[in-house]
């Protein structure tokens, strides 16, 4: 078998290309995090390191800029890492902004592994031919996910501000494939929007035979930081059933066991958020509207002693359907859709399809 650095290997069947998904799938419901989630433990800390981005994404949840960067302090950020190590936290993902950007970025990357974390990256997707070499050099560079909507530039265009990122992000791809870096570790990860629904057989199609991605995550949009007001890119529900089951189609029909939640209902509870300033909140998606502590004013055993039960959700129960769904042993929903839609975290996902009360639109 050869593989070509952008069209993705050649003979390979559908039964291994829904393997290598399925393993992916599986890492989200992995011992580790059931573990973690039944013991009430933090595995993992999303952290966003720099607000600073160039992607020019018009949706962002984090409000990034390219011209505006607050940085998390490095030096509280490597007190932070001993932290999460000392109370038995195992993975660490740098994301923002493009949590490269940060001025100590690989002396971050150097201290988790240092201490017994993994580490994943969520970057802009933008990767030099020198980045890349480095991710494939690096020995504690674990999974790399970016945000990637469309290969349509119309489409491209209504959501962001430059429209050189589009084939920057496909130069990206490729660069990190010719480096060598694997495919079953890179995870383009679509904000799932109404203008990028419309050609997304095109977009999957592309990332899947062309680009050789073993996975695909998707964010379904939510009317939140840079996103307030932009009523029109609400999904509707027929959207999000027609775009989740193409891709059930092209990766395996496990991945509809989790619906439009993406990471399993173990990994939301056994995890939580940092953003660039410090605050800590239970999820990445509604990061600002509930911050409960600041790094900067306590540490992590601290804040874990006084809110461990609002960051991991411990006491969360999901209404309606996504109560008694026969597939919530692995999901209870998107809590932060129910969050955003309904201002009700334990609402049951508005955007599910299995949900019988669901809508098909939301916002006016």
């Amino acid at each position: 078998m050869t593989a070509d650095p952008i069209q993705g290997p050649r003979g390979r069947s559908d039964a291994a290309q829904d393997q290598d998904s399925l393993e992916v799938f599986l890492k989200y419901t992995s011992p580790g995090k059931r573990q973690a989630s039944a013991a009430g433990q933090p595995y993992q800390v999303d952290i966003e390191l720099t607000s600073q981005c160039h992607a020019t994404c018009k949706y962002c949840l984090a409000g990034s800029e390219g011209s505006k960067a607050t940085h998390l302090e490095t030096g509280r950020m490597l007190r932070l890492l001993e932290e999460m190590a000392a109370i038995g936290m195992q993975q660490v993902m740098w994301a923002g902004g493009d949590p490269v950007l940060h001025p100590d970025f690989w002396r971050l990357v150097d201290k988790a592994a240092e201490v017994g974390l993994r580490n994943v990256i969520f970057t802009s997707g933008m990767i030099s031919k020198a980045l890349a070499k480095r991710f494939v050099e690096h020995p504690h560079v674990g999974m790399i996910g970016f945000n990637f909507e469309t290969i349509d530039p119309e489409v491209f265009n209504e959501l962001h501000h430059n429209p050189k990122v589009l084939p920057a992000k496909i130069e990206g791809y490729r660069n990190l494939v010719e480096a060598g870096f694997p495919r079953s570790r890179i995870l383009p990860i679509p904000t799932l929007s109404r203008p990028m629904a419309q050609r997304i057989e095109e977009t999957l199609d592309f990332v899947v035979n062309e680009m050789g991605a073993r996975n695909l995550g998707f964010l379904v949009y939510k009317p939140y930081g840079l996103a307030c007001g932009k009523h029109q890119w609400e999904p509707s529900l027929s959207d999000v059933r027609r775009v989740f089951e193409y891709r059930a189609r092209k990766l395996g029909s496990h991945w509809l066991r989790i619906a439009t939640m993406e990471c399993s209902k173990f990994y939301c509870q056994a995890k939580f958020s940092i953003t660039c300033d410090g605050g800590v909140s239970p999820c990445s998606q509604m990061s600002r509207d509930l911050v409960v502590a600041n790094i900067y004013e306590q540490s992590l055993p601290e804040i874990f002693e006084q809110h461990g039960d609002t960051l991991l959700f411990r006491h969360l129960k999901p209404k309606g359907k996504c109560g008694s769904c026969e597939n919530n042993d692995v999901c209870w929903g998107c809590r932060a859709l129910a969050y955003h839609y309904l201002g009700d975290m334990e609402a049951s996902d508005p955007k599910c399809w299995m949900n019988p009360e669901a809508q098909e639109r939301y916002l006016s």
